[in-house]
């Protein structure tokens, strides 16, 4: 596997994870802001180079004990093995909790869901074929995603 070790303290503070080469990609979409109050309100889209458009997509949500880690690092690799597949893959990072408290990781991930429905068709992704995985914290926002809670605080709008 492609990766290097992730030297960002502030993401990586105990020194254990590596982030993914991502120069065999060709169609990709790094870095794309969903929101902008914070440098971690970020995704990553990779796309198949086979298939046909609109593709599903598998979304990915990092864990690290809402402490620690990025879109970059974890499950990313397995994530991509679906391009293979024919699936859109995606990569959300949020608000790490000494940055922002809870519920800023909920709002984030659900802020992240929605720009990707809004700018589907720019991406070539099937909006109504998205599905979201995540590794502990990750699995949390995952799980409180799918409950979509008629709750105010959980609820935060991308701006227009």
């Amino acid at each position: 596997m492609d990766e290097k070790s992730i030297t960002d303290s502030y993401h990586n503070p105990r020194g254990t994870f590596t982030r993914l080469d991502t120069s065999r990609f060709r169609y990709k979409y790094l870095d794309l802001p969903y929101h902008t109050e914070s440098e971690d309100q970020k995704m990553d889209i990779y796309l198949p180079e086979q298939g046909g458009k609109p593709y599903p997509a598998v979304v990915y949500i990092h864990g690290g004990g809402f402490e620690m880690g990025d879109r970059k690092y974890g499950h990313i690799a397995k994530l991509t093995e679906g391009l293979e597949k024919g699936y859109a893959c995606v990569s959300i990072s949020y608000r790490l909790s000494m940055e922002k408290v809870f519920p800023a990781a909920v709002q984030d991930v659900r802020n992240g869901i929605r720009y990707l429905r809004k700018q589907a068709e720019e991406y070539g992704i099937d909006p109504e074929r998205i599905g979201v995985f995540g590794e502990s914290a990750g699995g949390n926002l995952v799980s409180l995603l799918a409950m979509n809670p008629e709750e105010e605080v959980f609820d935060a709008n991308v701006p227009e």
